[in-house]
Protein backbone atom coordinates (compact mmCIF):
# COMPACT_ATOMS: atom_id res chain seq x y z
CA UNK A 1 0.00 0.00 0.00
CA UNK A 2 2.60 2.59 0.87
CA UNK A 3 4.08 1.93 -3.00
CA UNK A 4 0.48 2.77 -4.24
CA UNK A 5 0.71 5.64 -2.03
CA UNK A 6 3.89 6.52 -3.30
CA UNK A 7 3.30 6.00 -6.80
CA UNK A 8 -0.01 8.01 -6.25
CA UNK A 9 1.92 10.67 -5.30
CA UNK A 10 4.12 10.98 -8.08
CA UNK A 11 1.68 10.26 -10.56
CA UNK A 12 -0.22 13.46 -9.64
CA UNK A 13 2.77 15.35 -9.16
CA UNK A 14 3.80 14.60 -12.40
CA UNK A 15 0.16 15.53 -13.88
CA UNK A 16 0.70 18.47 -12.41
CA UNK A 17 3.64 19.16 -14.21
CA UNK A 18 2.33 18.33 -16.92
CA UNK A 19 -0.91 20.30 -16.55
CA UNK A 20 1.89 23.35 -15.70
CA UNK A 21 3.74 22.78 -19.07
CA UNK A 22 0.75 22.66 -20.55
CA UNK A 23 -0.57 26.34 -19.36
CA UNK A 24 3.14 27.50 -20.59
CA UNK A 25 2.83 26.07 -23.35
CA UNK A 26 -0.52 27.85 -24.34
CA UNK A 27 0.89 31.09 -22.90
CA UNK A 28 3.80 30.74 -25.35
CA UNK A 29 1.27 29.82 -28.12
CA UNK A 30 -0.45 32.99 -27.62
CA UNK A 31 2.51 35.48 -27.51
CA UNK A 32 3.39 33.86 -30.86
CA UNK A 33 0.12 34.13 -32.30
CA UNK A 34 0.38 38.18 -30.77
CA UNK A 35 3.92 38.33 -32.70
CA UNK A 36 2.87 36.92 -35.68
CA UNK A 37 -0.05 39.80 -35.90
CA UNK A 38 2.13 42.41 -34.82
CA UNK A 39 4.45 41.16 -37.20
CA UNK A 40 1.92 41.26 -40.36
CA UNK A 41 0.88 45.03 -39.53
CA UNK A 42 4.26 45.96 -39.06
CA UNK A 43 4.88 44.49 -42.56
CA UNK A 44 1.77 46.15 -43.73
CA UNK A 45 2.86 49.74 -42.55
CA UNK A 46 6.26 48.87 -44.29
CA UNK A 47 4.92 48.07 -47.33
CA UNK A 48 2.36 51.72 -47.23
CA UNK A 49 5.64 53.63 -45.97
CA UNK A 50 7.57 51.97 -49.14
CA UNK A 51 4.68 52.68 -51.79
CA UNK A 52 4.34 56.21 -50.21
CA UNK A 53 8.37 56.66 -50.27
CA UNK A 54 8.07 55.63 -54.32
CA UNK A 55 5.27 58.14 -54.76
CA UNK A 56 7.19 60.25 -53.75
CA UNK A 57 10.41 59.77 -55.70
CA UNK A 58 8.33 59.49 -58.69
CA UNK A 59 6.81 62.91 -57.90
CA UNK A 60 10.20 64.60 -57.18
CA UNK A 61 11.32 62.56 -60.76
CA UNK A 62 8.30 64.43 -62.60
CA UNK A 63 9.09 67.53 -60.47
CA UNK A 64 12.63 67.45 -61.48
CA UNK A 65 11.53 66.74 -65.08
CA UNK A 66 9.07 69.59 -65.50
CA UNK A 67 11.33 71.99 -63.46
CA UNK A 68 14.09 71.24 -66.29
CA UNK A 69 11.90 72.02 -69.25
CA UNK A 70 10.82 75.48 -67.48
CA UNK A 71 14.36 75.85 -67.24
CA UNK A 72 15.12 75.37 -70.93
CA UNK A 73 12.06 77.60 -71.43
CA UNK A 74 13.27 80.52 -69.51
CA UNK A 75 16.57 80.30 -70.70
CA UNK A 76 15.08 80.48 -74.28
CA UNK A 77 13.05 83.08 -73.43
CA UNK A 78 16.29 84.92 -72.05
CA UNK A 79 18.02 84.72 -75.19
CA UNK A 80 14.95 85.75 -77.06
CA UNK A 81 14.69 89.00 -75.05
CA UNK A 82 17.74 89.74 -75.04
CA UNK A 83 18.06 89.60 -79.24
CA UNK A 84 15.20 91.56 -79.02
CA UNK A 85 16.71 94.16 -76.85
CA UNK A 86 20.14 93.69 -78.85
CA UNK A 87 17.74 94.66 -82.36
CA UNK A 88 15.53 97.27 -80.53
CA UNK A 89 19.45 99.13 -79.77
CA UNK A 90 20.81 98.44 -83.15
CA UNK A 91 17.21 100.10 -84.84
CA UNK A 92 17.56 103.27 -82.40
CA UNK A 93 21.33 103.33 -83.40
CA UNK A 94 20.40 103.54 -87.01
CA UNK A 95 17.80 105.74 -86.41
CA UNK A 96 19.59 107.84 -84.21
CA UNK A 97 22.16 108.02 -87.32
CA UNK A 98 19.73 108.91 -89.87
CA UNK A 99 16.93 111.27 -87.83
CA UNK A 100 18.40 112.20 -84.72
CA UNK A 101 18.25 110.67 -80.88
CA UNK A 102 15.48 108.54 -80.45
CA UNK A 103 13.73 108.14 -76.74
CA UNK A 104 10.94 105.37 -77.65
CA UNK A 105 9.89 103.79 -80.76
CA UNK A 106 6.62 105.57 -80.38
CA UNK A 107 7.99 108.45 -80.90
CA UNK A 108 7.32 110.97 -83.76
CA UNK A 109 10.40 111.00 -86.25
CA UNK A 110 9.63 114.86 -88.08
CA UNK A 111 10.69 113.27 -91.38
CA UNK A 112 9.57 111.96 -94.15
CA UNK A 113 8.27 108.23 -93.90
CA UNK A 114 8.58 107.68 -97.01
CA UNK A 115 12.31 108.24 -97.19
CA UNK A 116 14.48 104.43 -97.20
CA UNK A 117 15.90 105.13 -94.07
CA UNK A 118 12.63 105.75 -92.05
CA UNK A 119 10.80 103.13 -94.03
CA UNK A 120 13.55 100.33 -92.79
CA UNK A 121 13.80 101.71 -89.01
CA UNK A 122 9.39 101.67 -89.03
CA UNK A 123 9.74 98.09 -90.05
CA UNK A 124 12.40 97.00 -88.12
CA UNK A 125 10.72 98.55 -84.66
CA UNK A 126 7.04 97.13 -86.13
CA UNK A 127 8.20 93.79 -86.17
CA UNK A 128 9.94 93.50 -82.99
CA UNK A 129 7.36 95.27 -81.24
Amino acid sequence: ETLITLLKGRVMEASSTVAEASREVDERRCEASEMRDTIERLSEEKNIILKGKHLLEQQCITGQAENDVLGKKNRALESEITAVREEKRRVERQLSLTVGPVDTPSRSFGISANSPPAKSALQALTAHG
